[in-house]
């Protein structure tokens, strides 16, 4: 393809090397952004777009026959100047736009010309970073192994430096530097070739660059529109307490930490008492309750609410809190006179928060006596803890998050599963409590998933081991592992009986619109033997005392879908549900994002046919690249899955999985360049190693990860890497190989491909949400690997390689 002297050649290798790193970084950062201020459907909407604007611009490439004229380098700076511009447009407008955006069942609804139009912009600084890519690795086949190396490196380094980046920078800051580097990479391209593109690249980047020490002045990113954040504030509002002060607020990888409180309002704990609201990415509220040095300010919530149920049935116990969030259940335990108390926290940013920031606020609860404050993984802490506790409590804790995975796939911390509560029942002393505290109807799912738990440990009866209690919305599931005795019930029927007069005058006045009342008296719901539960938990728990399996599906670590149980049954044919809106937005963007995807494989092709490049090789290429991105896809996502628990977090397994993935692939990339054999054996031992190494993963790597959980972080998160790189090394020979087996016989074919790779991770990664719902992600990456070992035997239809590797690249034979 066009031929250029040495220096051009490493221009174009820096060029992509840092405009790679650019665009994971910003992926991982958007990410970040969306999941705080979209609903969740939307997110993964933003996500899925992404991998369209990479094809996209591998599509442009290959019909726009005008393009084939402009140097590499030139084009590739043009792309990194609009990859720094548009993205600079796109963040300014969605912070402005994003709370317009929302989740309505019609497409007119969800799809609003307003929504499609930020969705589009957003997508734009995608496709100009794909244009650079899809130019470089189409117009250099011949050394498709050294440059698609370079591109790996850069995504890998690029997805797993974000995590060191973002707590200290904050994503807008983040977001401006990185479109700098954008810009700045262009103007590396640019050289002195192209003075004009060369002076304006600069000049955005320099200013980029000056701009982004401010720039959380100029993008301020609103949080979900509907979230908890913004009932509360719509309340206090009404309430006449004007606009919420914002205290505290940091973008963690985990998740985006803010603290407000509102002038002039107090909690009634009955007396006044004042607080603040913490909300994790706008979402998942906790109160941080102003106990300062007067511990008896809280007597009565920590006394008597739902919450401290447990409490109250033992004495000086030893606590596990797992997702303390502002601290109220660690100040309910030193109410009650814990022992010792392990509070096991995710967010780095909400540690701090409680443990220095807001310290005498709340009375320096982590400061206390007995009192170790972790921050880990709930779940990964129990799998490597020794230590038995008397109480496990869990209030409200979601775990519903988002990932980097490029996937449309709910991730789950994995605290709802059957195997879950093996761990928590393993975890406990012999007669000790498990606490868990959700909302709505959620316990009578949980108790279908404690029952299974229950059996598994040899229980006969579980309904003797469960209670349930309800205060206005939040439901207390108490599980133990062996019976409640008859003074333990007794107990709790006096705190239900006592509780209307105990809980008088309680409350928050955001709490209560939410119908989150803590004034409101206590019910039971079920408890062994007694006849006044609620009747559908009196069927329940029938059923489950007569060995009967009801018809709800239960979490497992393979397939950990609890949140989204209603999105299982529609999978599984059943009905919507209270959730039809939020599906209803997911069917109808599968279905657009699919048929766009299939139209712009589809299109291109036959073009291509009208310029007499037909036949089995283009049949080949289609199999070949469809299947290397659609496999891929699928094996990235369940390897990121599958490591959740042993790197203790989603984004965490993002960065490790995704990053050690693409890293191996980049060095099966430059041994494809490197290697003196011949590619069809290459290719042929690249399949074998996926058969071999990803076979034995699909069925032991669960048995292997588990082994590692009781060794350090950081030597878990290098052995997960290792773990990783043989697979990964393998995948990233096959995709290079193809590029430089097509070469310059195939010239409109090489783009082509490339946008076919592109579309078939959209359609994997959309796919993939079924899939791991049907059939758990063992079948999934099973299925992967099989997959791409088919896949790979379209190799041979691509017919013999234009040149030798290590071979000067020829001219474009469009250019001809």
């Amino acid at each position: 393809m066009d031929s250029a002297p040495a220096t051009d050649d490493r221009r174009l290798g820096l060029g992509l090397l840092g405009v790679s790193f650019v665009v994971l970084s910003y992926e991982v950062t958007q990410l970040r952004v969306f999941a705080y201020s979209l609903n969740p459907v939307l997110v993964y909407t933003g996500v899925a777009i992404t991998m369209l604007g990479f094809g996209l611009a591998s599509t442009v490439l290959t019909l726009w026959k005008r393009l084939a004229a402009v140097p590499a380098a030139t084009l590739g700076a043009a792309a990194s100047l609009g990859l720094a511009v548009s993205g600079a447009v796109a963040n300014v407008v969605f912070a402005l736009a994003s709370p317009g955006i929302s989740a309505r069942t019609e497409v007119t609804g969800s799809f609003t010309a307003a929504s499609l139009s930020v969705i589009i912009l957003c997508t734009l600084p995608y496709a100009c970073g794909g244009l650079l890519v899809a130019v470089v690795l189409s117009r250099r086949t011949a050394a498709s192994g050294r440059f698609y190396f370079l591109n790996l490196v850069g995504s890998g380094v690029g997805c797993f430096v974000i995590n060191f980046a973002l707590r200290p920078l904050g994503a807008e800051r983040l977001v401006t530097a990185l479109l700098a580097l954008a810009a700045l990479c262009g103007a590396l391209l640019a050289g002195r070739t192209a003075p004009r593109l060369r002076a304006a690249a600069l000049v955005t980047g320099l200013a980029l660059a000056a701009v982004a020490p401010v720039a959380p002045r100029l993008i301020e990113f609103a949080p979900d529109a509907a979230d908890q954040h913004a009932i509360m504030a719509a309340a206090y509002r009404a309430a006449g307490a004007g606009a919420p002060v914002r205290e505290y607020s940091v973008w963690d990888p985990v998740a985006k930490v803010d603290i407000h409180s509102w002038a002039g309002q107090t909690a009634r704990l009955p007396a006044p008492v004042p607080f603040k609201m913490l909300t994790q990415d706008s979402g998942a509220a906790s109160l941080l309750v102003a106990v300062g040095q007067d511990p008896a300010r809280g007597a009565r919530l920590f006394g008597d609410t739902i919450y401290s149920t447990a409490l109250k049935l033992r004495t000086k116990p030893r606590v596990l809190v797992v997702g303390p969030g502002g601290g109220s259940d660690v100040q309910a335990a030193l109410h009650h006179g814990a022992a010792r108390i392990t509070a096991v926290e995710i967010n780095a940013a909400t540690v701090r928060a409680v443990r220095d920031t807001f310290a005498d606020f709340l009375g320096r609860p982590y400061a206390q006596p007995g009192v170790a404050v972790v921050n880990a993984d709930g779940r990964s802490f129990l799998r490597r803890t020794e230590e038995k506790f008397d109480i496990i409590q869990m209030s409200g804790v979601d775990t519903l998050t988002v990932q980097a995975a490029s996937s449309y796939v709910f991730a789950e911390e994995y605290l709802y599963t059957v195997d879950a509560f093996q761990d928590y029942l393993r975890a406990l002393a012999d007669d000790g409590l498990l606490s868990i505290v959700r909302f709505g109807r959620e316990p009578y799912r949980l108790s279908v998933l404690a029952a299974a738990a229950l059996r598994r440990i040899g229980v006969v009866h579980p309904e003797q081991h469960m209670l349930i209690l309800q205060q206005s919305m939040a439901t207390l599931l108490l599980i133990k592992r062996t019976p409640f005795t008859a003074v333990e019930l007794a107990t709790v029927a006096r705190s239900v009986a006592a509780s209307g007069a105990a809980n008088a005058g309680l409350g928050v006045h955001g709490y209560d619109v939410m119908d989150l009342r803590l004034g409101a008296p206590l019910r039971r719901i079920y408890a062994p033997g007694a006849p006044d539960g609620e009747p559908v938990y009196q069927a329940l728990f029938a059923a489950i005392a007569a060995g009967q399996t009801p018809n709800v599906a239960v979490p497992t670590d393979d397939c950990p879908y609890y949140f989204i149980a209603e999105w299982v049954g529609f999978f599984q044919g059943q009905s919507y549900g209270p959730v039809a809106p939020v599906l209803g937005v997911y069917v109808r963007f599968v279905g657009i994002l699919l048929a766009v995807a299939l139209a712009l494989i589809v299109l291109p092709a036959a073009v291509l046919r009208g310029r007499h490049q037909r036949g089995r090789r283009s049949l080949a290429a289609l199999g070949y690249f469809f299947s290397l991105g659609f496999c891929y896809m699928l094996l990235e996502i369940a390897l990121i899955q599958k490591a959740v628990l042993v790197v203790e977090h989603p984004a965490y397994s993002v960065s490790v999985v995704l990053a050690s993935l693409l890293l191996a692939s980049a060095l099966g990339s430059l041994l494809s360049q490197r290697l003196r054999l011949a590619p069809r054996t290459i290719v042929l031992g690249a399949a074998a190693v996926i058969a071999v190494v990803g076979g034995g993963y699909a069925f032991g790597l669960g048995a292997i990860f588990r082994a590692l959980m009781p060794l350090a972080f950081p030597v878990r998160m290098l052995l997960v890497a290792l773990l990783v790189a043989p697979l990964g090394c393998a995948m990233g020979t096959l995709f290079p190989l193809g590029l430089r087996q097509l070469g310059d016989r195939g010239a409109r074919l090489v783009p082509w491909a490339i946008a076919v790779n592109g579309f078939a991770s959209v359609i994997g990664s959309v796919l993939s949400l079924p899939g791991a719902v049907l059939f758990g992600f063992t079948a999934l990456f099973a299925g992967g690997v099989a997959l791409y070992v088919i896949g790979s035997l379209a190799f041979l239809g691509l017919g013999p390689a234009a040149a030798p590797p290590g071979a000067p690249p020829a001219a474009d034979a469009e250019r001809g």
